[in-house]
């Protein structure tokens, strides 16, 4: 589509951020790597990672981010949930739990929502994932 504007619109799966909060396996950083590129996204956002992702990160990350080794070598790292957001006008968590007062989407309606208001806004998404154990906290 051809735009008339000097500032063409970003494709929405660059608006899309993937956040991983305090991941311990690296394995499990590298297929998120590999889930991302199969459906286009590129921003991996890494916080605060145990010592166990970062000492297995070639050993381990890497072989399992299949076709995904350019979203690895671009994965940021920071030290804080708030510090990784701080571009993203739009935040997105995960659990396996409902929570009160927390809106709760199928995944279709999530990410039909999130491409939606990505794009109306032209903001950053961030798609925030907890901790493989504990998941994230309030």
């Amino acid at each position: 589509a051809c735009s008339s504007s000097n500032h063409p619109h970003p494709h929405p799966h660059q608006l899309i951020a993937v956040v991983l909060c305090r991941p311990q396996g690296a394995r499990n950083v590298g297929a998120v790597a590999r889930s991302m590129a199969n459906f286009g996204l590129s921003d991996l956002r890494i916080v605060s990672p145990m010592r166990t992702v970062t000492e297995a990160w070639d050993a381990e990350a890497v072989p399992y981010a299949v076709f995904a080794e350019d979203v690895l070598d671009q994965a940021r790292t920071f030290g804080s949930l708030r510090e990784a957001l701080g571009d993203c006008g739009l935040v997105l968590g995960t659990g396996a739990t409902s929570r009160k007062g927390l809106q709760a989407l199928s995944p279709r309606g999530a990410a039909e929502g999130v491409i939606a208001e990505a794009v109306a806004e032209g903001t950053k998404v961030a798609l925030v994932l907890g901790n493989e154990r504990f998941g994230l906290s309030r």
